[in-house]
């Protein structure tokens, strides 16, 4: 497999980092990250995805090299920021497309606003409802306070939620990596985003209508969006299928890549 070094292009005027790997005859598959990380979280199962898909690994503006678009980020702003990036990263249809928690928000906006796009979708620990006035309160307090604290306390606070015990326990290097992602984000675009994520709409609707092939996959130590949860939507779609990886948390991809690429290969493999 074949992977290049990270790329930028220009979007608005603003910049756009990605990362592409893979054979560039096979099916395209893009990849969104989740929150508050960048694109470096999909890299362990990158060389195993490269066997069989041409990938895209983008930074969601503000994270990694991606130019922040806006104060607040909604996940409707965002799916119409990357239906613009994918002919100016000259990336046709169809493509397969996949979200990890705040990248399954947007994943599943894109899928309302813009499905010609779309052969498949993938959503990883992720969910549909609207956040309870509690979390939307919490994602709020943390937009007003991060630009004062820092990424520091968030980072601290959300480790243990994101990773499985026994992740956690043992693979330092892999909780080291989520560490630094965290503490490298930007604390502007971490707030930003949690503004539209706290705006965010239930989209049950979006699954229930769609006509193409959905996966779900979920670790099945996820504290954050749990296998029951997935389920739950995951039976709304007409042609819909959970996969529940042992042994991860809420990174899935992260904790137990192989897993996780496996479940993808063998999804859009039978349906073609």
């Amino acid at each position: 497999m074949s992977m290049t070094e990270p790329r930028t292009i220009a979007v608005d005027s603003l910049e756009v980092s990605f990362q592409i790997a893979g054979r560039a005859d096979a099916p395209r598959l893009v990849l969104l990250h989740g929150f508050p990380l960048d694109r470096r979280m999909w890299t362990p199962a990158l060389d195993r995805l490269g066997e069989q898909f041409h990938v895209y690994a983008f930074d969601l503006p503000g994270f990694g090299g991606s130019a922040r678009i806006a104060d607040s980020e909604t996940m409707p702003m965002l799916a119409d920021w990357l239906a613009r990036v994918l002919p100016a990263a000259e990336i046709d249809s169809p493509i397969i497309l996949c979200g990890l928690s705040m990248g399954g928000y947007i994943a599943l906006e894109f899928a309302a606003r813009h499905r010609e796009w779309l052969s498949h979708l993938v959503l990883c620990d992720t969910k549909t409802a609207a956040d309870t006035e509690e979390a939307r309160a919490g994602r709020l307090a943390l937009a007003d306070s991060v630009g004062e604290t820092g990424m520091e306390p968030v980072a601290a606070t959300m480790l243990e939620k994101l990773v499985a015990p026994e992740t956690l326990a043992d693979n330092r290097p892999l909780v080291a990596s989520v560490q630094k992602m965290m503490l490298d984000s930007d604390p502007a675009s971490v707030a930003a985003v949690s503004r539209g994520m706290a705006a965010r709409r239930d989209t049950s609707d979006v699954v229930a209508g769609l006509t193409i092939p959905l996966l779900s996959i979920v670790g099945e130590s996820d504290s954050l969006t749990s296998p029951g949860m997935m389920d739950e939507f995951t039976r709304r779609a007409r042609n819909g299928r959970l996969v529940v990886i042992p042994a991860a948390g809420h990174l899935s991809p992260m904790e137990q890549p192989k897993a996780f690429a496996a479940a993808v290969i063998e999804f859009v493999s039978r349906r073609r």
